[in-house]
């Protein structure tokens, strides 16, 4: 899992998942969502060995020439927030990836109209659904 570092800083791994979402180009999509698989299998494995990253941002995913992807960043086991905070991220990671922008908690219905497969966007819906409720009830 590493250790705490700013990105990118080992393993040769050059770019952030934050600088290829802001360089994306309209086919990027499938490349982004292969990324975005990598990232989800590391943190399921680190939450069955009951670490949390606590922080998770694109600014944290590294990203190799050949696709290897490397997650920075680990708090360590037991970290709050937890593995909720995890998930949520996961779920805004995934929205960016979807709609080519961060996800506007005051916009959920621009999910259902990027185009985007529907369980990728029922995925992502219910990884937000947290933060989608709170600030419909803030409202």
């Amino acid at each position: 899992m590493g250790t705490r570092c700013d990105p990118p800083c080992e393993l040769g791994l050059r770019e952030t998942l934050e600088e290829l979402l802001r360089d994306r180009s309209d086919g990027d999509r499938q490349r982004l969502l292969a990324v975005f698989v990598q990232v989800c299998q590391a943190v399921a494995y680190a939450h069955s060995r009951g670490a949390c990253h606590g922080a998770l941002t694109p600014r944290f995913v590294l990203v190799g020439r050949f696709g290897e992807v490397q997650v920075v960043g680990w708090r360590g086991s037991g970290s709050a927030p937890g593995e909720a905070e995890d998930v949520a991220a996961l779920g805004r990671i995934l929205g960016r990836i979807l709609l080519g922008r961060p996800v506007d908690p005051d916009d959920p219905a621009a999910l259902a109209t990027c185009g985007a497969d529907p369980e990728l966007v029922e995925a992502c819906s219910r990884a937000l659904a947290p933060m989608l409720a709170c600030v419909m009830l803030a409202g």
